[in-house]
């Protein structure tokens, strides 16, 4: 195991020897102001287009040449601390492979532990299940749930918090599909009821199913209205029935059918209610009597036999 020795042996401390370039500054720079002294303040002209050029092609190939030596100069300089960086990387690379190998060790064990925590995070996920008395359903074990310092207590509220959020996404989808079935039964309803009401009138129950009718943001009293208006419109006079020739046994006349609700005025104010009624049996006639009144003072009306 490591001691208090230090990190690096003191015999194989780095000795760093600055590099050292020979060459005189000032000199250089006193013979390259030399060369061009004699240019300042020339004024070329047209007859001296091709001398100068040649000029400047020479003050340009001094320049370069001390350049190229600068850089023979770095090239040869960097050489040893090119093999050094080298040299330093090979021994570096003697910590590495040593390092891996422990490391794939230690890794081994540190998953092996966290898999043998993952049978008790699925213990509390059954446990929460039962708990809140639903069926179960696939959690997935998210990597954080088997670390050390995950305490059974968050994994059991993440836990409760998915499973919350799977009841409240079901109810409200069981909620929308429900809300759609009423939908297509009051429209169902609606059609069917002016089909009673109207002479001649046989309207479908599909053609009423349509994107704005079945949209829940339509009121249920607008759906209504537009079966009732489409009725009217489609409504053929009534038949006059014949009187019963003298001879026959006298009969109990018919019931007059229902007469069928005006077309409210443009201005008029409409308002939508819904009513649940319960009687006894006995009643019945009764009250189909004035659900049949209350139909003939409504522009729209719809009624279905619960029980």
């Amino acid at each position: 195991m490591a001691g208090s020795e230090p990190l690096i042996d003191a015999r194989y401390a780095i000795k760093p020897t600055l590099p050292a370039v020979s060459w005189d500054y000032e000199g250089t720079a006193a013979w390259a102001r030399a060369q061009v002294e004699k240019y300042k303040g020339l004024v070329v002209t047209e007859d001296q287009v091709t001398d100068i050029k040649a000029i400047m092609a020479d003050i340009n190939a001094r320049k370069i040449a001390l350049d190229n030596a600068r850089k023979l100069t770095r090239k040869q300089l960097m050489a040893p601390l090119d093999e050094f960086d080298a040299q330093v990387r090979a021994v570096e690379r003697i910590f590495d492979d040593a390092y891996k190998a422990l490391s794939a060790q230690v890794r081994a064990f540190t998953d092996a532990e966290r898999e043998s925590r993952r049978g008790a995070v699925q213990a509390i996920i059954n446990a929460v299940f039962a708990s809140q008395g639903i069926e179960p359903f696939y959690i997935p074990i998210e990597d954080k749930w088997l670390n050390k310092t995950t305490t059974q207590k968050s994994i059991r509220e993440a836990v409760a918090a998915i499973i919350q959020q799977r009841i409240d996404t079901e109810a409200a989808r069981a909620a929308q599909e429900k809300a759609h079935q009423e939908r297509a039964a009051l429209i169902e309803q609606c059609v069917n009821s002016a089909n009673k009401t109207y002479h001649g009138v046989n309207l479908s129950i599909s053609e009423f199913m349509t994107a704005r009718l079945t949209d829940l943001n339509t009121p249920a009293g607008e759906v209504a209205a537009h079966i009732q208006w489409a009725a009217q419109q489609r409504a053929q006079p009534a038949a006059t029935s014949p009187a019963p020739a003298p001879e026959e046994e006298p009969q109990a006349q018919p019931q007059a059918a229902p007469v069928p609700a005006a077309a409210p005025a443009p201005d008029d104010e409409q308002k939508t209610l819904t009513i649940i009624i319960t009687y006894p049996v006995a009643r019945s006639a009764e009250v189909k009597e004035a659900a049949l009144n209350l139909k003939r003072l409504c522009t729209s009306f719809c009624a279905r036999k619960l029980g």
